[in-house]
């Protein structure tokens, strides 16, 4: 009997630790979100807000959560500002030589609810992507903004 008190304490247990971002998103008031652009760029990397855009954009259409709208017809806005991009080393050989860098990308999101005129948060969010010393960093810039898409994505659902 001992036993079956202790199977059915973790069942019980485990069962309410799951949860997820859509039945979360399905109690937001925003279903149709436009996005402001371009972003503001306060990086000397050009490229980064149209990447992250792009991801961006991509997660939004992918999803059942929300539905890329005009601005007339949107019930929430987006708008992001990157702030930061550092590449510093990450990993060292026993010479103390670099062995990989780890790219970081900061951004300032803000998710506004316009039905309500308010403001849902603002967020700084980052994301990152490592690369080999002797490799492009283009990989981890790439990996450093689709984790930074995904991020804001989660945010979104998350409130």
């Amino acid at each position: 009997m001992r036993r079956h008190s202790w199977v059915l304490l973790i069942l019980a247990f485990v069962s309410g630790c799951f949860y997820s971002f859509e039945d979360k998103a399905k109690s937001l008031s925003i279903r149709k979100v436009f996005i402001e652009s371009p972003f503001e760029n306060s990086t000397d990397r050009f490229e980064l807000p149209e990447m992250l855009e792009e991801a961006l954009r991509g997660r939004l259409v992918g999803s059942h959560a929300f539905t890329l709208t005009s601005r007339e017809s949107a019930e929430g806005t987006l708008t992001l500002r990157v702030t930061r991009f550092k590449k510093e080393a990450y990993t060292y050989t026993r010479e103390e030589e670099v062995r990989e860098y780890i790219i970081r990308i900061e951004c300032e999101v803000t998710f506004f609810d316009l039905t309500k005129g308010e403001e849902i948060w603002t967020k700084k969010i980052t994301g990152f992507g490592v690369f080999e010393a002797d490799a492009s960093e283009d990989e981890a810039v790439r990996e450093a903004v689709e984790m930074l898409a995904d991020r804001i994505f989660d945010s979104m659902l998350s409130g």
